[in-house]
């Protein structure tokens, strides 16, 4: 099976480029959109770590609203925002690039620049329809009620602090028709801001008991982790599903046969528990950030040689996708439970066959484990990292089945605050010799 390796250095120039700033002499001014209009503004200090002090008009009342502000905005014809206003008495320049768009192309995301080093945008996009909008001035919801509103939100982090500056405005009149929108990068999780900022309220992690597996795939089982951000009032929960399969077969006496042991990404989304614009049904910040697989032999078997396969991101400068590999000797006779201490033995990439195990005079390779190396992940759905490994019978005889004993080690990483969560996944099956 062919390799098949998503390099993120094209990504990396995409979102280099579009981080570059607006200038004046390439643009033509005369078709360049001016506005005036006002805008809501609340300060919220000393938010908590969770994030679940930062609400909303409706909970907070009133003790975080200032006065309105004045709002200057220029649109260019790249779609690309200027907007310079009045925060705490100085006057701030914020300049957003379009970066990409929601599922439901309601929302437009911009990567946010101030020009007070002050501020660090955490969040700068325009949405339509603001009644399925997560907002900080929930208020003009009803106010708004009767009509489709749009609103542009930017939302500033004072840096070596805790606080915060929202800035909301219903009054902007957009230039964005749907060949622009559409033509952006689905990708709602730039309006997942909490996500970037806050420690999580809630998660979780276990076998997915919402998949019912047929009896025929007994040797796929399903597990789910989450995390749940608070959001402005309400809840942001994301989501990553993997299954880990192992397609295994009785090893004939005297000789040998391959077991293969695959993780495979198969769901992720991020939704919100009252406002939808910025849900997704395949995205969210959760990425397989590193993975190993333990492999435990059967009695009086051993490990022979060992290939990899995978279809993943490369977060490092091309290269073939590679695994280090570890073992752990024993005499046949034993049967092995984890967790087993492995030493380093090898290196092995996707065109290569690992085949330097160590079976003789009493020193067998009984347990092994796979480790992905760290420039590779599984980051969106269909990702899959897979170990075959040849399991030779040694003892020259007839055996009943026994647990052949495996264990998935999954770092888990959100990949917006980098925080990352280990867990493992234990599966085992029965392997006769015959």
């Amino acid at each position: 099976m062919k390799k098949k390796i998503i390099s993120c250095v094209l990504i990396v120039c995409i979102f280099a480029s579009m981080g570059q700033m607006v200038s004046a002499s390439s643009v033509d001014v005369e078709k360049t959109d001016h506005q005036v209009i006002f805008g809501k503004v609340a300060y919220v200090e000393d938010v908590n770590a969770t994030g679940t002090n930062l609400n909303n008009d409706v909970v907070d009342g009133d003790k975080n609203i200032k006065a309105d502000t004045k709002l200057k905005i220029t649109t260019y014809p790249d779609n690309s925002i200027v907007v310079t206003t009045d925060i705490n008495g100085n006057e701030v320049t914020l300049t957003g690039i379009p970066a990409g768009r929601s599922q439901n192309s309601k929302a437009v995301f911009f990567e946010g620049q101030s020009s007070d080093p002050k501020y660090s945008v955490v969040n700068f996009s325009y949405e339509e329809n603001m009644e399925d909008s997560s907002m900080y001035f929930t208020k003009y919801k009803e106010k708004y009620n009767s009509k489709s509103t749009n609103i542009l939100k930017i939302y500033l982090k004072e840096n070596d602090s805790r606080n915060y500056v929202l800035l909301e405005t219903f009054d902007f009149n957009d230039s964005f028709n749907d060949q622009f929108i559409n033509s952006l990068p689905e990708n709602s999780l730039l309006g997942a801001w909490t996500a970037r900022e806050f420690e999580p309220i809630d998660s979780y992690f276990g076998e997915d008991n919402s998949v019912i597996a047929p009896m025929a795939l007994t040797s796929t089982k399903y597990w789910v982790c989450t995390k749940t951000f608070f959001h402005m009032g309400e809840e942001n929960t994301h989501t990553i599903r993997w299954r880990t399969s192992i397609d295994y077969s009785d090893v004939p006496v005297g000789q040998e046969a391959y077991q293969y042991f695959r993780l495979t990404v198969y769901d992720k989304t991020s939704r919100y528990s009252v406002n939808t614009n910025l849900n997704s049904d395949s995205q969210s910040y959760l990425h397989v950030d590193a993975l190993t697989i333990d492999q435990a032999s059967i009695p009086y078997t051993a490990w022979k040689s060992t290939k990899i396969d995978g279809n993943v991101q490369n977060n490092g400068w091309g290269g073939e996708l590679s695994a280090s590999i570890g073992v752990n000797y024993g005499v046949l006779s034993l049967s092995y439970s984890f967790p087993i201490s492995f030493s380093y033995k090898g290196y092995v990439d996707i065109d290569d066959t690992y085949t330097s195990y160590e079976n003789a005079s009493g020193n067998y390779t009984r347990n092994i484990n796979t480790e992905m190396d760290s420039d590779f992940k599984l980051t969106q759905e269909g990702h899959y990292f897979e170990v075959r490994s040849a399991l030779r019978d040694y003892g020259n005889a007839t055996r009943s089945s026994q647990l052949m004993k495996s264990r998935f080690h999954v770092d888990i990483i959100n990949a917006g605050t980098m925080e990352v969560f280990p867990l493992y996944c234990d599966h085992n099956v029965y392997v006769g010799i015959n």
